[in-house]
C-alpha cells in the first residue's frame, strides 16, 4: 500500500475546497454588475460616470444579442429613426472637406 504525502494531501484539499467554493458562488444579475462597474470607475479627463449609462439603443441592442432574438420591425424602424433624427448634416451642404488637408493630418500620425 502506497502511502500518499503530505503535499498531494495539501494539492488535493486545496483542489476540493476550490471546487466548493466555486459551486456556491451565486450567479450575478445585470443590476449587481452594474453596481460593481458604478463602484469601481475611477473618471479621468473626458472619461466621466456617464460613460456608464446606456441610451435606449444600446439598452434594446445589448438584450437582443444576450437573447439572440432579433428586434421586431417596429421598435427597430423606431429606433433607426430616432438615431437618423440626431444626425447633423454640414450647414453649407459640402459633405466632402478638403481632401489634401485631410491627407496632410493623416500622414502627421496624430490625427
Amino acid at each position: 500500500m502506497k502511502r500518499i504525502t503530505i503535499n498531494k494531501r495539501v494539492a488535493f484539499l486545496s483542489a476540493a475546497m476550490a471546487v466548493v467554493g466555486c459551486a456556491s458562488v451565486q450567479p450575478t444579475s445585470d443590476d449587481d454588475v452594474r453596481q460593481e462597474l458604478r463602484a469601481s470607475f475611477q473618471e479621468r479627463g473626458m472619461a466621466k460616470i456617464e460613460r456608464l449609462d446606456q441610451t435606449e439603443l444600446q439598452r434594446v441592442c445589448s438584450a437582443a444579442a444576450t437573447t439572440g432574438q432579433p428586434l421586431d420591425a417596429a421598435t427597430r424602424a423606431r429606433l433607426e429613426k430616432a438615431a437618423l433624427d440626431t444626425v447633423k448634416y454640414p450647414a453649407d451642404n459640402q459633405y466632402l472637406g478638403d481632401w489634401k488637408q485631410g491627407e496632410r493630418i493623416a500622414q502627421t500620425g496624430v490625427g
